[in-house]
């Protein structure tokens, strides 16, 4: 068993996250500033809320922020973390230990400054492939979810999609049907989640992980779901994309993932501008799944990431 949140309590750092996160104007990569800035300095950031601290000497509104974050702000942190504690969720920030590396490296300032997680996070460890794709797949295109599922349950790697209708789930059910492990990163609260049974059990058994970046009981709202398209491309070593619309989450994931340099394979690559195609591998190749493209893509080591990249 890997690194488990079951015994493990949730730091200062992270209530002082939560609490931030209340103050207007704080969002993803602000908080990111404020914690390079606050290791940097060797600013103890729960501490320092609510006082007129300076964590960056070029960048006042980080002070702003942190002498605007009171008492009522971390006590209302607490509460949550308290609510998260009693439904055996977990609650940690970045740089602290569990945390997915991946999500750093790839994402730098819009990695998420707080996660939440309900399962066993030892599963972030393992290799990981992406299975993605529309709510409305067509029978070959579950089909083909299905197979990418298994084929990379048969590698030993963990199945990473994002818990939506239609391929995202046809992936998830068929990793457990293969009695493999998967992440399932929410567009919602995992409070607010409804997990449907075989998913409870797996979590439960250790075979499937709950993730989000959003506030446990926030409902599903499109800029989450949009999102999470970035963290489901950083979390996976290669991504297998099925029949997406032209506009939406898969595709979307699909150019998270172009932009992160790593391999993508599309069905059908027309859903892709054709100034792009060139970036996709097809995921049937002579009539049949390209296992052993997506097998190699698998196990080779990751390309470096361009550096302040742009998705989009």
């Amino acid at each position: 068993m890997g690194f488990s949140f079951k015994a493990q309590a949730v730091s200062d750092l992270a209530v002082a996250l939560l609490a931030l996160q209340q103050t207007p104007g704080t969002g993803v990569k602000t908080l990111n500033r404020l914690l390079t800035s606050a290791r940097e300095t060797g600013l103890d950031l729960a501490a320092a809320l609510g006082t007129p601290v300076h964590p960056h000497p070029f960048d006042p509104r980080l002070a702003e922020l942190v002498g605007a974050c009171g008492r009522e702000h971390v006590s209302t942190a607490r509460e949550l973390v308290r609510t998260c504690v009693e439904h055996e969720v977990g609650i940690i920030a970045r740089g602290e230990e569990g945390y997915p590396d991946a999500l750093g490296h790839y994402l730098e300032d819009e990695a998420p400054p707080v996660m939440f997680l309900l399962g066993d996070s030892s599963l972030l460890l393992y290799h990981a492939g992406a299975v993605v794709g529309t709510r409305t797949p067509t029978t070959h295109g579950i089909a083909l979810a299905q197979k990418c599922a298994g084929l990379l349950t048969a590698e030993n790697a963990v199945v990473v999609s994002g818990g939506a209708q239609g391929v995202d789930t046809a992936a998830h059910d068929e990793t457990l049907a293969q009695f493999g492990r998967t992440v399932i990163v929410l567009p919602e609260g995992i409070l607010h989640h409804t997990t449907p049974p075989a998913w409870a059990e797996a979590i439960r058994n250790g075979s499937a992980l709950l993730l989000s970046e959003v506030h446990p009981f926030q409902p599903w709202r499109t800029f989450a779901a949009v999102g999470r398209n970035r963290l489901i491309a950083a979390l996976a070593r290669m991504i297998c994309v099925l029949e997406p619309r032209k506009m939406g989450g898969s595709i979307a994931t699909a150019r998270h993932g172009i932009a992160q340099h790593k391999p993508v394979f599309l069905s059908p690559a027309s859903a892709l501008p054709s100034g792009l195609r060139a970036s996709v591998r097809p995921i049937i190749k002579a009539g049949k799944l390209d296992s052993s493209g997506m097998v190699e893509a698998l196990h080779r080591k990751p390309q470096e990431p361009p550096r302040n990249m742009m998705l989009f």
